[in-house]
């Protein structure tokens, strides 16, 4: 059984994650003040994107890059550090449960390195016809909410704008939690990180992944909204 490494890249974690947290890195601007030197989830979103994606592989460790402070914005240079930190780090896995309407070619350039250098990149969209990137790029699987998924598995989406849809509430089919497709994001990459861990890289090609699916075709009801990148 493989230990799987997980770069998470968001707002940081709670004190009760820290024995999951192999490594660490602040890529929060200085003229965010004391916020700059702060691991600590202020905002309560990627402490629960960890709790998710242990949840689905309870073996993982976490290299954290926090880059959203008091509110869940972020500069695209600080998402290309913290990729590129991760790329150094020779991780597995990185979530991506954000998005920007807007393309960027570093962006680009950074995900294809990091497919290049052998890491599964898992990014939050929407199933509407909306490009939101990272996950418009070729480099990353794109994950959207899908309210027909159990948290156990996951559907087979294959439009223009999602490959895959997972289950988007922290808490089973219960929204008053939190939910949206930066959730259905993080599920979907426990369930990578515990087939990578239990068969080996093949069983999360997309390939592997398509006839994994427990449900084929797009969701026509609305998704839920998710967050931005300045």
């Amino acid at each position: 059984m493989k230990s799987v490494r997980i770069g998470v890249i968001d707002s940081g974690i709670v004190t009760s994650q820290l024995r999951l947290v192999e490594r660490s890195k602040i890529f929060i601007p200085r003229s965010y003040g004391h916020e700059h030197a702060s691991l600590w989830d202020k905002i309560e979103h990627g402490s629960k994107l960890i709790d998710l994606i242990h949840s689905h592989n309870i073996t993982s460790r976490f290299l954290v890059a926090r880059v959203f402070a008091m509110e869940r914005i972020a500069t695209v240079h600080s998402i290309v550090a913290a990729i590129e930190w991760l790329i150094a780090e020779s991780v597995d896995i990185i979530n991506l449960s954000f998005g920007m309407k807007e393309e960027s070619r570093p962006l680009a350039r950074v995900c294809e390195r990091a497919r290049l250098a052998g890491i599964t990149l898992v990014a939050s969209t929407t199933s509407i016809p909306n490009r939101v990137y990272p996950a418009a790029f070729a480099s990353c699987i794109a994950v959207a909410s899908d309210v027909r998924c159990s948290p156990e598995n996951f559907s087979w989406i294959g439009s223009e704008f999602a490959d895959f849809g997972a289950h988007p509430f922290y808490t089973p089919m219960d929204p008053e939690h939190g939910g949206g497709s930066s959730f259905a994001c993080a599920r979907m990459t426990g369930i990578l990180a515990a087939r990578l861990s239990y068969q080996g890289p093949k069983s999360i090609s997309i390939e592997a992944l398509r006839q994994g699916a427990a449900i084929f075709g797009p969701d026509k009801r609305p998704t839920l909204g998710d967050l931005r990148v300045n």
